[in-house]
């Protein structure tokens, strides 16, 4: 079962690479909303249902990987988050979401990404050239 929620640290300014600076607080959001808002950030919403799909498990794998490991904290360690809203952990943008991409979540929902019984880290940093190639093995 996918955590039910997860905590994002937001910043004021992203570049133009989605990198964030200046942190203005911690959000708490639903777990699914995360991943709707993050997977269009990540992987363009023309691109294929199967690499949408790739994408997808992709963000929500790592998401909750973050969920389950300590992502850091702002000013007390008792102000903890999982995730940043940057390309630190996964571009989070509010309202970020398209119907490709939430037919993509919604096809893998389901699907949870393991490797000898654990989750995975799932490293696929923004930007990198053809992410699902890495991911698409696991659909």
């Amino acid at each position: 079962m996918p955590p039910a929620t997860i905590r994002v640290l937001l910043y004021a300014v992203h570049t133009r690479a989605g990198r964030g600076s200046i942190p203005i607080g911690i959000v708490t959001v639903p777990f699914r909303d995360y991943v709707r808002n993050v997977v269009p950030s990540e992987w363009a919403p023309w691109w294929l249902p199967a690499s949408l799909q790739a994408g997808a498990l992709a963000v929500k794998t790592r998401g909750w990987y973050w969920v389950n490991h300590f992502g850091g904290y702002l000013d007390t360690p008792d102000n903890c988050f999982d995730v940043t809203d940057d390309t630190q952990f996964q571009r989070y943008i509010p309202g970020n979401t398209t119907t490709a991409t939430d037919a993509a979540v919604n096809a893998t929902w389901p699907v949870l990404a393991l490797q000898a019984r654990s989750d995975l880290p799932c490293e696929l940093p923004s930007g990198s050239p053809a992410p699902w190639a890495r991911a698409a093995a696991w659909l």
